[in-house]
């Protein structure tokens, strides 16, 4: 992530959107979570963890040490400040990641890998510190069948690397992963009324029908 992303997370997380994001993503995202094939005990990675409310579930539902990452600062400051036993948090560039090799079972990402500078090698470094049979689990609102995200980078004024499903899967595969597959998390909540009537539609739209994409390979 170059400097400019890391400023606007770091804003976001001054001004308390951190928390806006984890209920933002946390309905999808859990179904990306509950889909990794998890044993008691194992260690796990968050990729991109902002608040840390990935790691923290991860950590609940194993028992095993879990660790996040963020190029942000301000996020890390914000998952460390929300703690939790068996849990660390620490700064680090996706494309290179301060873990031996092979140390995690699982490593999970919601939100992030596509903010990387160099995609593949984000990707092979989240291979390298996987055991072999572990699994990689991406999870994204950021890709090209869903229309309604498109416009992202010139309303954030960053670049962000936008991929189709098939372009995602072929991008696991690349770096070494196998047995790669490709789901959707739809989303049941209401749409907030008060939104105008195309912004209501669209975040149905979204919710109902498009969904997040979330990807899986396994080392």
């Amino acid at each position: 992530m170059g400097q400019a992303t890391n400023e606007v997370f770091d804003d976001w997380a001054r001004r308390g959107r951190a928390q806006g994001m984890e209920r933002g993503h946390f309905v999808r995202g859990v179904q990306a979570l509950e889909a990794i094939p998890l044993t008691s005990g194992s260690p796990s990675l968050d990729l991109g963890c902002g608040n840390g409310w990935a790691a923290r579930w991860l950590r609940g539902r194993t028992g095993g040490p879990s660790v996040g990452v963020d190029a942000a600062a301000e996020m890390v400051a914000e998952a460390v400040r929300a703690g939790g036993r068996g849990l660390s948090f620490a700064r680090a560039a996706f494309e290179a990641l301060p873990f031996a090799d092979a140390g995690f079972s699982q490593v999970f990402s919601m939100e992030a890998l596509y903010y990387a500078d160099d995609l593949d090698v984000a990707l092979g470094e989240a291979r390298r510190v996987l055991r072999p049979g572990g699994t990689l689990t991406v999870c994204t609102d950021f890709f090209v069948e869903n229309p309604h995200c498109h416009d992202w980078p010139d309303k954030m004024h960053i670049p962000m690397t936008l991929l189709g499903e098939a372009d995602w899967s072929a991008a696991l595969e690349r770096v070494g992963f196998s047995d790669v597959v490709t789901f959707r998390c739809l989303d049941g909540r209401p749409v907030d009324p008060e939104l105008p009537d195309a912004r209501r539609a669209a975040q149905r739209h979204f919710r109902e029908e498009i969904g997040a994409l979330a990807v899986r390979g396994r080392a």
